[in-house]
């Protein structure tokens, strides 16, 4: 399997065209994942793009760790947060351990970038491996960045419904302690 899709080289071509400038048209491919990550996952047959089947994209690779590493960054969090045993004087640097905070810029910056793309008159297209977790997170906070809807209670919720539980789940006790079915 080559992993070459004409139907979707098009398709993107397409959407390339469809916002901007007609003489320089431009899909910016925002990749959640690093770009070792990503070349793993084409090693495999799964997806990664090039430029050379998608010659009016630019790929950016935002370096978001996968749920796996943020639930556990998550978890550690919660163990200092709800420890008696850390002082005032550790904490600052037990937090930084835990690289939660890292893993929250950097769906902050992902999320900016793609706002920031969108309002200058590009499209965008989010993906990683599987598209459940950082993709939905990324793309609900550059809903947040664009539409001032979303940032009311009503568009919120509206924001959530649509996105299932993926923007939420990393603030989502039941996971966090692995309460899950």
């Amino acid at each position: 399997m080559s992993g070459v899709s004409p139907a979707d080289e098009r398709y993107l071509d397409v959407i390339a065209h469809s916002c901007g400038a007609a003489s320089k048209p431009l899909l910016v491919i925002v990749d959640c994942r690093n770009v070792a990550s990503s070349m793993a996952n084409r090693a495999t047959g799964g997806g990664y793009e090039s430029n050379t089947n998608y010659p009016n994209t630019r790929i950016e690779f935002m370096n978001i760790g996968n749920i796996h590493a943020m639930r556990d960054s998550c978890k550690s969090l919660a163990n200092i947060v709800l420890s008696n045993g850390s002082n005032d004087v550790n904490f600052g640097r037990l937090v930084e351990e835990t690289q939660w905070l890292t893993h929250i810029r950097l769906l902050l910056k992902a999320a900016f970038d793609c706002a920031t793309i969108i309002h200058r008159g590009n499209p965008v297209l989010v993906h990683c491996s599987h598209g459940w977790d950082r993709t939905a997170q990324v793309c609900a906070l550059a809903e947040l960045f664009l539409d001032p809807y979303y940032r009311t209670f009503d568009g919120f919720q509206v924001l959530e419904k649509k996105n299932g539980s993926h923007l939420v789940i990393l603030f989502d006790y039941d996971v966090l302690m692995d309460r899950t079915d």
